[in-house]
């Protein structure tokens, strides 16, 4: 987690949590920003068992008031309403905090604020610098490729990294994750906002809500 590579969803929808577990974490369970994200991982530190299902299950829990939608905006509007919705103070900011993706800054500070509040789990675990600015970057890129920001403005965010951080950028040589999202990149230039978040993500042609999803897919998997 504190790699920036998440390996279970972050959303409470994904999990199934007994009281018990939930009395463990002293203090509020959730806390901005991002309250299940805090909130899921600060239980992961207190159980002593957490069962994965590899059951294929379908989970609808979108509602007027969900802010999910608003990660998939360009605008400044959107994600500042979203934060507003979760609590997040204006500016997310800490030491040699960078500008580009809102969720990836208010991660590095939920990911603090767990080391601060569970200090005996994670006094010795620090925050990837180098994963949070390939993160970055790539948000920078993908701004570039969809017109928000134009080479100019490209070229001044990059001015903002040191020297150290220029140097971790070369580790994308030899991680695989990211060699695939450069090759994602460069072979669809002109793609939609979902591709920021998805690799290789294909449009279901005619559905446009969950009960359409349900009968044309869903339904049709299980039986």
């Amino acid at each position: 987690m504190f790699k920036f590579h998440n390996r279970v969803p972050l959303n409470t929808i994904a999990h199934i949590w007994s009281r018990k577990i939930i009395e463990r974490v002293e203090g509020d369970l959730f806390r901005p920003p991002y309250p299940d994200h805090f909130a899921l991982n600060s239980l992961l530190l207190k159980a002593d068992n957490w069962v994965i299902s590899k059951e294929k299950t379908y989970i609808v829990g979108v509602t007027p008031e969900s802010c999910g939608p608003k990660v998939f905006s360009f605008s400044e509007d959107s994600q500042r309403e979203m934060e507003d919705y979760l609590g997040i103070p204006p500016p997310a900011e800490f030491p040699n905090h960078l500008p580009g993706a809102s969720f990836i800054n208010n991660m590095h500070s939920w990911l603090q604020l767990l080391k601060e509040s569970h200090p005996s789990y994670l006094q010795d675990i620090f925050i990837s610098r180098k994963n949070y600015v390939k993160h970055q970057v790539y948000h920078w890129i993908s701004q570039y490729r969809h017109g928000s920001i134009d080479f100019a403005g490209l070229r001044n965010l990059f001015k903002l990294l040191s020297l150290k951080d220029k140097i971790g950028l070369i580790s994308i040589l030899w991680d695989r994750r990211s060699l695939k999202r450069v090759y994602s990149t460069l072979r669809k230039w002109k793609a939609s906002r979902v591709d920021i978040f998805y690799h290789n993500s294909k449009p279901l042609i005619g559905i446009s809500t969950p009960e359409e999803l349900y009968h044309s897919v869903i339904k049709k998997l299980k039986t």
